[in-house]
């Protein structure tokens, strides 16, 4: 059972729905393992966000996934999956 419910986005649901099919997959499979996300675990490739509070970024190869994670409601909301020069705008 995840630890977190992870709640896409409309923007990054339709970015994920534009993805080829292998592409997809592997982005879906880094967000089923963030379901399970622990502070502890060095697997997924991590950051904070600098200036802005909760909020992080997974990369998947050349796509980041900006997402907040909200420990109270055990929740993650993924705001925007993008490639690497369009995310961080």
């Amino acid at each position: 059972m995840p630890k977190y419910r992870v709640i896409l986005s409309k923007r990054a649901f339709k970015f994920l729905d534009s993805l080829d099919g292998k592409t997809r997959q592997r982005v879906i499979a880094d967000l089923d393992r963030l379901s399970n996300y622990s502070s502890y675990d060095k697997s997924l490739d991590l950051c904070k966000l600098q200036g802005q509070k909760d909020y992080y970024r997974l990369r998947t190869g050349k796509i980041r996934i900006i997402f907040m994670l909200d420990t109270r409601a055990q929740s993650i909301l993924v705001r925007k999956i993008a490639y690497r020069e369009a995310a961080y705008e």
